[in-house]
C-alpha cells in the first residue's frame, strides 16, 4: 500500500490544486467501507475540477484504484467510480 500512497503523494505535489479525500465508515453488520475522492484541476479551465471516486473494503484497495486512475492519464469529469 505504501507504494500507492507514495505515487499519489508525488502526483499531488507535482500537480498543485489536486486533492485527495479519504473516509472510512463502520458498516452495520461489521467491517469497514473506505471511500476516496480524487480531484484535479482542468488544464483548460482553472475554475473546474475533474473528479473520480473509489470505494473498497480496505484502504489499500481504495489507494490502488486511485493510483491506477492517475497512472492511466485519463481525466473524467462525471465523478465516476473507478
Amino acid at each position: 500500500m505504501e507504494q500507492y500512497i507514495t505515487n499519489i503523494e508525488k502526483y499531488i505535489k507535482s500537480h498543485m490544486g489536486s486533492d485527495l479525500t479519504v473516509s472510512c465508515r463502520v458498516l452495520v453488520f461489521g467491517g469497514f467501507e473506505y471511500w476516496a475522492r480524487f480531484e484535479e484541476p482542468d488544464e483548460d479551465n482553472e475554475d473546474y475540477k475533474h473528479f473520480v471516486q473509489a470505494r473498497g473494503k480496505s484502504l489499500e484497495e481504495v489507494a490502488r484504484k486511485i493510483a491506477a486512475y492517475i497512472d492511466s492519464g485519463k481525466a473524467y469529469d462525471d465523478g465516476r467510480l473507478v
